[in-house]
């Protein structure tokens, strides 16, 4: 959540008041509580199937998962008091991409000490191998076309 043109950010997150997309991505939180935050589908915010992917498996998994706004200085907060595990993005391409910092204004975070954290992970790899069929398909999510 910075400015591209004074840091050399990978993606940038584009902020308009609490509500924000990743370049081609979106947003999500797991917390220690197992809860993953999502933006909401409105906007500049897709409702992708990747996207649908990946909250369907994080409820498959036990997490439970809330679709709202999410400003940038709660996903600060959440860092520095420790329930912010890891942040990651979605994307047809990208299929799951973790944030490695947070920068808003002055104020800047690590998140999962610059790694990939277990869930952005598994998600990664379940996705990747239900696209490359070495994965199971969940119940309803191939179809057949001959």
């Amino acid at each position: 959540m910075g400015n591209g043109n004074r840091t050399a950010f990978g993606n940038l997150l584009f902020k308009q008041r609490n509500h924000r997309t990743i370049t081609a991505q979106h947003i999500a939180e797991p917390d220690s509580n197992k809860l993953c935050l999502s933006c909401p589908v409105t906007g500049s915010i897709l409702p992708g199937i990747t996207r649908n992917s990946a909250i369907q498996l994080c409820k498959q998994w036990g997490y439970e998962v809330e679709e709202r706004k999410i400003s940038a200085d709660e996903l600060l907060e959440a860092q520095k008091n420790g329930t912010l595990e890891e942040v990651f993005g979605t994307g047809t391409a990208a299929v799951v991409s973790p944030v490695k910092e947070l920068v808003w204004k002055d104020d800047s975070v690590t998140i999962s000490n610059g790694q990939i954290g277990e869930l952005t992970q598994k998600l990664y790899d379940t996705l990747r191998g239900i696209q490359m069929g070495t994965i199971e398909a969940p119940e309803g999510w191939i179809t057949v076309v001959e």
